[in-house]
């Protein structure tokens, strides 16, 4: 074989080579070949949801929900923090009756048997909303809410207080009120109370609408942090530093209980003006009846006296 024809050779060798590239391997190899290009044909057949491998939901801890302590005066906050943990984290993933047996397992046991007519009646209808709402029929204090608004509305910033400590104080007593004070509510009393200088301070300023109850507060803040920064607004050892009680801003007075004071005898110790009206009917009562005259004085003597005089005498006994 010449060189030409050995050169031919080695040229179709290589375009040989280069058509099929699994030439040189073996059996094994191209079975190999072969199953790993089948799993890829069916990989692709699959649809992207049967590629996704779905993970088993993290068990939710039912001993995370918040309890009362039974107390009125927190009742408010404890729905609040009831309401916020449902909506967030139990709401999505646990069916309705069983959050409503966990509320009723957050109450006190002395309370939980006032829900039970709501649980028998509604037993094919579960929601744990409409159990909230009867939480809050059952167990929410009607009178400590209007004490609440009542105290809120004779809330008066004091002097030398800064204006931050009265909104804490403000907000701490509003909010047993819920819903009585709305943002519109909320601004207008806090304008109401707010002392003499900050309340000069705003004059002529423009601030946000009184219905904005959020900016409407971070303006007046800005205000009065610069005001309170003056050398002269709190002075060392300054007094008035506390939330005031004045009058009620809503126009109604909280009548202020008085305890009536008793002498040794157990009766009541009647105060100046009392003493002075008692005193009236009596010589009115003794001048109807003739023992006081027209000046005052008293007709023959006192009424003992007089009784003494007219009472009949014993009849005398003769001796024979």
């Amino acid at each position: 074989m010449d060189g030409n024809s050995q050169h031919i050779n080695d040229v179709n060798m290589v375009k040989f080579s280069e058509q099929d590239p699994f030439i040189e391997l073996s059996i094994e190899e191209k079975k190999e070949l072969l199953e790993i290009m089948r799993q890829r044909k069916i990989d692709k057949q699959r649809t992207p949801l049967q590629n996704i491998q779905i993970r088993p939901q993290a068990p939710i801890t039912r001993a995370s929900l918040p309890k009362w302590n039974g107390k009125a005066e927190e009742f408010s906050f404890y729905m609040r923090r009831l309401m916020a943990r449902i909506e967030r984290e139990w709401e999505p993933y646990v069916d309705q009756g069983s959050i409503c047996l966990d509320m009723i397992d957050s109450l006190p046991d002395h309370k939980r048997p006032r829900i039970a007519a709501w649980l028998e009646d509604n037993v094919e209808n579960y929601c744990w909303r409409n159990l909230a709402e009867h939480f809050r029929e059952q167990f929410e204090d009607k009178e400590e809410r209007q004490a609440a608004s009542k105290y809120v509305s004779r809330m008066e910033q004091s002097h030398n207080q800064l204006f931050l400590d009265f909104l804490k104080d403000s907000e701490y007593r509003m909010a047993p009120c819920r819903e009585a004070f709305t943002p519109l509510a909320k601004s207008m009393q806090f304008k109401a109370s707010l002392n003499s200088r900050l309340r000069r301070a705003l004059v002529g300023l423009d601030l946000p609408p009184l219905e904005n109850n959020s900016e409407w507060v971070k303006k007046v803040t800005k205000v009065a942090i610069e005001l309170e920064g003056l050398k002269d607004y709190r002075p060392v050892y300054s007094e008035f530093t506390t939330t005031n009680l004045g009058v009620s801003k809503g126009g109604v007075n909280v009548p202020v209980e008085k305890q009536s004071r008793l002498d040794a005898d157990g009766d009541v110790i009647m105060g100046e003006s009392n003493a002075l009206l008692s005193a009236i009917k009596s010589l009115v009562l003794n001048r109807e009846n003739g023992v006081v005259g027209s000046k005052g004085k008293t007709k023959g003597g006192s009424v003992r006296e007089k009784a003494v005089v007219e009472k009949p005498r014993a009849p005398v006994l003769i001796k024979s």
